[in-house]
Formats: structure tokens, sequence, C-alpha cells
């Protein structure tokens, strides 16, 4: 399996699989996940989302004016 310099190491893939948090199926599908920039993109989401419920009515009145 190669890797990415950003990506898990062989011996990080090896103790998820071997402590059966993650299946061989599922790192590869998390690496095409990152790959493809989705996760970068649910947490630019999160993010946005928390900042957003975080406005009190006033400030979001005072941004859309």
């Amino acid at each position: 399996m190669h890797l990415s310099p950003a990506a898990a190491s062989e011996e990080q893939i090896a103790f998820l699989i071997e402590s059966e948090t993650f299946t061989l199926e599922e790192v590869a599908e998390t690496q095409a996940r990152i790959a493809r920039g989705e996760l970068a993109e649910a947490e630019r989401k999160t993010r946005l989302e928390g900042i957003n419920a975080s406005f009190i009515a006033e400030e979001v009145a005072r941004s859309l004016a």
C-alpha cells in the first residue's frame, strides 16, 4: 500500500486494523475520502455551522444590514 506523506503510516494503519477499530476496507475508503477533500469540507462546514450558531439575533441582523 503506497501512502502520501500526510497519510497515516503503515504502522498506524496496522494498529487500527489489528485493534479492530477499522477494517482494511474502511481505511481505504477513509483515505479515498481524504484524497477527494470530503473530510476537509465536512470540517469546514462543521466549523461554519458552529460559528453561525453562536451568533445572537442582533449580530445576525447587523451582519445582514
